[in-house]
């Protein structure tokens, strides 16, 4: 529609293609990701500073099957913070600090599966493995950074993606 394709105009990186993961190899899938700070151009020459996985406005699709293994080596590439907030339990803080939680998939709550209570520090990379049960639904669910007081900053700022089973 002509109303899509002004919106595509002023916002460009909501028409870029998504990236997607495959296994490479039957029952296994590596993926790297890197949350860092990316610069997405809007209309008027606005410049919006986010956080993001591999510099991409929504991160790479990631498909996987039942009974697949799917490793996720999570690099933080974000800034060390000045100060720490820490203490402020139920409020914005520790901005640069971010985990992994993979949403609605049934796998283990334990890491290095999907501990959502890990915390991934600036500088910083961890490893993650989920074994995708072999009865395991099919369906689409995604995954986002999940460090309490600082998700809603980074999902909302793009640090998310797709994934299928």
């Amino acid at each position: 529609s002509k109303q899509a394709s002004r919106v595509g105009e002023q916002l460009p990186m909501l028409l870029m293609p998504l990236r997607e993961l495959r296994a490479t190899e039957p029952g296994a899938l590596n993926v790297s990701l890197r949350l860092g700070v990316s610069a997405f151009h809007g209309p008027g020459g606005v410049v919006q500073l986010t956080r993001s996985y591999d510099n991409a406005f929504i991160g790479p699709t990631i498909r996987v099957n039942p009974g697949d293994r799917l490793t996720i080596h999570l690099s933080n590439e974000l800034e060390p913070e000045r100060f720490s907030t820490e203490e402020l339990l139920n409020h914005f803080r520790s901005p640069n600090v971010t985990g992994l939680h993979v949403h609605g998939l049934h796998v283990s709550p334990c890491f290095p599966s999907d501990d959502a209570f890990h915390s991934v520090p600036p500088g910083s990379t961890t490893t993650y493995s989920y074994d995708i049960p072999s009865d395991h639904a099919g369906g689409t669910f995604w995954y986002h950074p999940h460090h309490h007081g600082a998700a809603y900053s980074q999902v909302g700022g793009g640090a998310l993606g797709l994934l299928v089973v």
